[in-house]
């Protein structure tokens, strides 16, 4: 197994986007990844291709998925 797995703030440097954000992008099943251990998450190199070439547009505007609050309902 030679495939390469980016861990998410590696993601995150790649994109130019906050930690945050591949965590929604994850939760929001946008991006695909999976867990090693409560605290430890890969993306492989395959999932983020994938994601890359299905959500780069240069004609429009991209918005970041919602947010939101489970305490309070949608951000």
């Amino acid at each position: 197994m030679n495939e390469k797995f980016y861990t998410v703030p590696e993601v995150a440097k790649l994109l130019k986007v906050e930690k945050a954000y591949v965590y929604d992008l994850i939760n929001f099943g946008k991006l695909k990844a999976f867990k090693l251990s409560e605290r430890r998450t890969r993306i492989s190199i395959d999932e983020l291709n994938k994601y890359l070439e299905g959500n780069l547009c240069y004609n429009k505007s991209v918005r970041p998925p919602i947010r939101r609050n489970p305490k309070y309902g949608a951000a």
